[in-house]
């Protein structure tokens, strides 16, 4: 690049607590025909490299520092380098990863000549310094008065020609972005926030975070915490459910600047989730619809037996009153049987994502559940054995009934078709409560899920079953469910046999 002697003779101190960059650094100077160079590795180090120069009547032409180190940071070292009498002409080059144009803005603004991110090309760093010697030749006398007015001018140029497309951008996207500056003041808000609060940004901007309609979301959430579920308010009282990303963005010395809140509206993903937990729920109730058709079909002959048995009585009029009153019984009863599988159907038919939650008895829960599965698990010899260890008399859970049937009943079709066409099958509900969980395990006499699929088995559509066997949105749609219910659903990894633990929060009893 043809460096004039008088430039290539000077000493070039390279400041990095990473070695490969100082490294780096030190080859291409080389490659530039510079190689009186050393090194240190902070910025208290070379603070003292300079001062021995000093000292020594052995000064430093050039200062290229890397920004974020331990003791004394690049930008320490250079206030601290402009603020001396005798060292503030030394040119000083920052090397770093930041590529924020406001910090870099910030270095240039604190006495830098300029920068280089790091890694860059060869060809790059060689250019750089290349210019940057060029330019300390021509001005060598005159670094203080000059300021680097040139160099901050490119910069001022580069923050503006982008703000105008920074706005727009900021503006067509459909995640909300709301903008904070350091002391909490709403500084910009786009247009699909402002829509979906059903407001215009000119009420909102100026206006102080802490009074910002949201919930879920506090003031200390907002400084300390990177990524959570909130709900903004909109003006007309609405709710708008979102996944929220908080983003501190910090000068270089460390203080905030100004913080970047970007949210994404999930009102069209809860619908999509209902719709779903919906379509899970009647398939599951239509792999059990054998079952329950034979569930009704068993009272029904019973009854149409019986009402032959008593009209033959009426019709020979030989009516044996005891026998008929008894024969009404048994259809009594069967009338009975059929009404409480309907009304089980009628309420697991319903909609779980509308239910409330209230008090149920985990007892009762299988046991309906166990309506509409026994018989098709007898109907294959599979043994439906449910027990507990230690559990109480009644288990009260706070929760959608219905939505947890459907848990348990996803977990069932499931342990049946892995276990139908072996020799050795059953299929087991067991129940352990501790001080604040009830766990329950439904567990079949399969050896576990191959490893290849263990840690697909939640994914919705991931079906391990034949085409047309299922639509793989049980065990998705039921771990859902369980944790909107604020507990775990968990595959048991390491049982001998195949077994899936849901726990749930247990009421605790006054």
């Amino acid at each position: 690049m043809g460096l004039s002697e008088e430039i290539i003779k000077k000493r070039v101190l390279v400041v990095d607590d990473a070695v490969h960059m100082a490294v780096s650094a030190t080859a291409m100077l080389k490659r530039l025909g510079i190689f009186n160079i050393d090194h240190a590795e902070n910025g208290m180090a070379a603070w003292a490299k300079l001062q021995e120069g000093l000292e020594r009547n052995n000064e430093y032409g050039l200062v290229i520092s890397d920004l974020h180190m331990p003791e004394m940071s690049g930008l320490d070292l250079l206030k601290k380098i402009r603020a001396d009498d005798l060292l503030r002409r030394i040119p000083f080059i920052i090397f770093t990863s930041e590529s924020n144009k406001r910090d870099i803005f910030e270095l240039l603004n604190n006495g830098a000549n300029n920068y280089i991110v790091k890694p860059g090309s060869a060809e790059e760093f060689e250019q750089k310094i290349g210019q940057i010697f060029t330019a300390l030749a021509q001005k060598k006398n005159d670094y203080e008065d000059q300021d680097n007015e040139d160099t901050r001018e490119i910069a001022l140029q580069v923050i503006n020609a982008n703000y105008d497309l920074l706005e727009n951008i900021i503006s067509s996207v459909n995640d909300f972005i709301l903008v904070v500056d350091a002391v909490g003041k709403i500084t910009k808000i786009n247009n699909s926030l402002c829509e979906a609060l059903a407001t215009d940004a000119g009420r909102l901007v100026g206006r102080n975070i802490a009074d910002f309609c949201w919930e879920g979301v506090s003031l200390p959430d907002v400084l300390t915490k990177d990524e959570l579920r909130g709900s903004f308010i909109s003006q007309t009282g609405e709710k708008i459910p979102a996944f929220i990303n908080i983003k501190r963005v910090k000068k270089v010395s460390g203080q905030l600047e100004h913080i970047i809140i970007t949210a994404k509206d999930f009102r069209n993903d809860l619908a999509l989730q209902k719709k779903l937990n919906y379509a899970s729920q009647m398939a599951g109730l239509g792999e059990m619809a054998a079952g329950i058709s034979h569930e009704v079909n068993n009272p029904l002959a019973i009854i149409m037996g019986n009402i032959r048995l008593i009209r033959k009585m009426v019709a020979s009029e030989k009516l044996d009153q005891e026998k008929a009153i008894a024969r009404l019984g048994v259809i009594e009863s069967s009338i009975m049987r059929i009404s409480k599988i309907l009304e089980g159907l009628k309420t697991f038919a319903q909609d779980s994502n509308s239910e409330e939650r209230s008090v149920n008895n985990l007892y009762e829960i299988i046991d309906d559940v166990k309506l509409f599965c026994q018989q098709r698990f007898e109907n294959h010899h599979i043994p439906l054995i449910c027990g507990s260890h230690g559990a109480d008399d009644r288990i009260d859970l706070f929760c959608k009934k219905v939505a947890i049937e459907q848990v348990l009943l996803s977990l069932l079709n499931n342990a049946f078709a892995a276990v139908a066409d072996l020799e050795d099958k059953w299929i087991k509900i067991g129940i352990t409560v501790s001080s604040t969980w009830v766990e329950i395990f439904v567990v079949d006499s399969g050896k576990g899920i191959d490893k290849q699929y263990v840690d697909k088995i939640f994914n919705p559509f991931f079906t391990g079953r034949p085409v047309g066997e299922g639509i793989g949105l049980g065990l998705s749609v039921a771990k859902g469910i369980v944790e909107e219910h604020g507990g775990m659903l968990v595959y048991m990894l390491d049982e001998e046999n195949t077994t899936f633990k849901v726990s749930l929060p247990k009421i605790m009893k006054a």
